[in-house]
């Protein structure tokens, strides 16, 4: 009998963006993969946000057809156009959360327990949280509300907001996870000195990379001061992966025309912002609950 894994993603990418090398080696083991976007919407009547929208979605079932996976798309509002008072940059987007949002998790999981019941996968995938952004956060704990056995529940690594230092440690530890601390002597920098392009294209202007920084500054402080006896409730899991899934995973990035040059900039930067070193495997990281 196959496995059966559904990955919920916040958006039209961060499945692949974080857990792609895994699903293509999922796939050709034999698995079903079924991805389920929750946030593709921009509820907008401008035709020409709609038409983006359109065609975000036609390149998501282009890069999950690549992958051999089924693209699902729940057709909520993205957070910038759901509330552009609270979320107008990445600043707000990231660090500040509105509480009445809460309602929206029940939402999220209604949907999610669907597609369950029609499905029966056999495991499911959510993001982590890693980085702040508050739709990744509502679909986080939107698992919390789930009908479904803890023991078939994984969180995976957000990328790209992975790939800033310290802010997997900095949600890790925020969740009571007791993680060995890796030394942040080097992280004490200005977050936009960091040369990751989708730092610099998110940041809209000087106030909002200020307050960007201040933020990351507070948060990897937090980290030195942190308590070392923090309660384990959750286990990692990290997957070695072959060259040849790394690149297959850089090939599905590709699909999305409209967002891998905000993340990357140049198309041969996918590979090197991705896999930076040169040891022979690719991580994906996953944790499970105890």
């Amino acid at each position: 009998m196959k496995n059966k894994y559904l990955i919920i993603s916040p958006h039209l990418d961060d499945a692949v963006l974080s857990c792609g090398a895994s699903m293509a080696q999922w796939q050709e083991k034999g698995a079903d993969v079924i991805v389920a976007s929750v946030f593709s919407s921009c509820a907008d009547s401008r035709l020409e946000l709609k038409e983006i929208y359109e065609t975000r979605k036609k390149q998501d079932i282009e890069a999950l057809t690549f992958l051999g996976a089924k693209a699902i798309h729940l057709g909520f509002t993205d957070a910038p156009f759901r509330s552009s008072r609270s979320y107008y940059n990445f600043s707000t987007i990231l660090f500040h959360h509105e509480d009445e949002e809460r309602i929206l998790e029940q939402s999220i999981a209604t949907e999610i327990s669907k597609i369950i019941k029609e499905y029966t996968p056999d495991s499911i995938l959510f993001p982590l949280g890693v980085g702040g952004h508050i739709d990744h956060h509502l679909v986080y704990r939107s698992s919390f509300k789930l009908d479904y056995p803890t023991e078939k529940i994984q969180f995976y690594e957000d990328l790209p907001y992975a790939l800033v230092p310290g802010w997997t440690e900095v949600r890790l530890h925020k969740m009571d996870y007791k993680h060995e601390l890796r030394p942040f002597s080097d992280f004490q920098g200005h977050l936009l000195d960091l040369k990751l392009p989708f730092l610099h294209n998110y940041t809209m202007d000087e106030d909002d990379k200020k307050a960007s920084n201040l933020q990351y500054q507070k948060e990897i402080k937090y980290l030195t001061t942190v308590k070392k006896n923090t309660k384990g409730r959750l286990i990692l899991d990290k997957i070695y992966l072959s060259k040849h899934f790394f690149e297959k995973k850089c090939e599905a990035i590709l699909h999305y025309k409209t967002e891998w040059p905000i993340l990357f900039g140049e198309s041969e930067n996918i590979k090197k912002v991705l896999h930076p070193n040169t040891e022979k495997h690719y991580t994906e990281s996953f944790w499970k609950k105890k």
